[in-house]
């Protein structure tokens, strides 16, 4: 039965770990004033925000503790350990879904990972890929989540938040764009995992693309306006390419394109021609 393999005990476990904190939150978290509608969405987003903590740091952890474990396996059965990873990452992202929230991205990002994260446990294969590729998305949450607090904290000119803006947009960066082009290739050649998990992280990749081009565009400018250049050829290469990014219609298409076909659309065709293998 399909169904068998899908640790649903563990799902719902997690599910209510989050909702307790969820709960333990909103009554002893700190209360910000103001205007009733902004105080209301100020304390939601404060919330959302210590959940996302909690959910960073503990997938980090239960990653690099599968990796010292299990070491680096490809393309083999599932253990309960990465069934457990999961198990709790998928319980996050419902928990988060259900708390309501009005970013569409996001929403498309996190109904992304619903299917993308279930999909090999029910094949019982893949799990480990998709644990990997956790660890590289997760591995920059906690920075951007210091950048939030810092910023609740009136601390947005402290040099504890520039390191943070700079580890966070470096992180995410490396991670989603170099790591996740290599690792999307890499995945996509496992015969036995579910090719709609692979599909789905390229959607996840693409969604992300969006989210790099505002750190591009963001921190491009504030370089561009402190770079100093004799001939003014850097500053001049900075300015077209946050401003590509921010107004060029073509330069979006390019650049969001370029994440969707790299990151699916070539390595399935690879897929294709090496085994002959469509599903």
């Amino acid at each position: 039965m399909i169904f068998a393999s899908f640790p649903l005990r563990e799902v719902v476990a997690f599910l209510i770990t989050y909702a307790i904190a969820d709960y333990l939150g909103k009554k002893f978290s700190t209360k910000y004033g103001g205007k009733p509608e902004e105080a209301k969405k100020l304390n939601n987003d404060v919330i959302s925000m210590h959940i996302s903590f909690l959910h960073s740091l503990t997938t980090i952890v239960l990653c690099i503790a599968k990796l010292m474990i299990e070491g680096v396996s490809f393309c083999e059965e599932n253990t309960y350990f990465q069934q457990i990873i999961l198990s709790h990452s998928i319980a996050y992202f419902l928990h988060d879904i259900m708390s309501g929230f009005n970013d569409y991205m996001l929403i498309l990002h996190h109904l992304a990972s619903i299917i993308v994260l279930p999909s090999p446990l029910f094949s019982n294969y893949g799990a480990s890929e998709v644990v990997n590729m956790l660890l590289f998305a997760e591995a920059s949450g906690p920075f951007f989540q210091l950048r939030v607090y810092l910023r609740l904290l009136n601390l947005k000119s402290n040099l504890l938040y520039t390191l943070g803006e700079i580890i966070f947009a470096a992180i995410f960066v490396i991670n989603r764009l170099f790591i996740g082009f290599a690792f999307s290739s890499y995945c996509f050649m496992c015969q036995k995992g579910p090719i709609i998990s692979y599909f789905g992280g390229s959607i996840i990749m693409f969604i992300s693309s969006f989210w790099i081009a505002q750190i591009f565009t963001s921190l491009g400018m504030k370089f561009v306006s402190k770079a100093k250049s004799p001939n003014g050829f850097i500053k001049t290469l900075l300015v077209k390419i946050a401003m590509g990014l921010k107004s060029s219609l073509l330069v979006k298409i390019i650049f969001h394109g370029s994440f969707l076909f790299g990151c699916g659309i070539l390595p399935y065709l690879v897929r294709i021609i090496k085994y002959h293998q469509i599903l």
